[in-house]
């Protein structure tokens, strides 16, 4: 509570315009790029996390029949309706 109380319109101002004055320099505990590369490795992760225990779980197939070729042209297939 070491404010200073102005008395005067001048010592207001005075107060104000050194307040302003200093200039607050923001600092964050990641830098942006890197939150970009993470966000980018996370969306990669849980999108092959989901993919995995939709091929395994819902698709009733092996999980590591998942990362196979012939996985991901059979789902190619589905999608194209071959």
């Amino acid at each position: 509570m070491a404010e200073k109380l102005a008395q005067t319109r001048g010592e207001f101002k005075k107060l104000k315009s050194e307040a302003v004055a200093k200039p607050v320099q923001k600092t964050h505990a990641i830098p942006i790029y890197l939150r970009f590369v993470i966000l980018f490795v996370l969306i990669i992760v849980f999108a092959t996390a989901g993919a995995l225990v939709g091929y395994s779980g819902v698709g009733h197939g092996k999980p590591s029949d998942f990362l196979k070729g012939s996985a991901f042209s059979h789902i190619y297939d589905l999608v194209e309706k071959k």
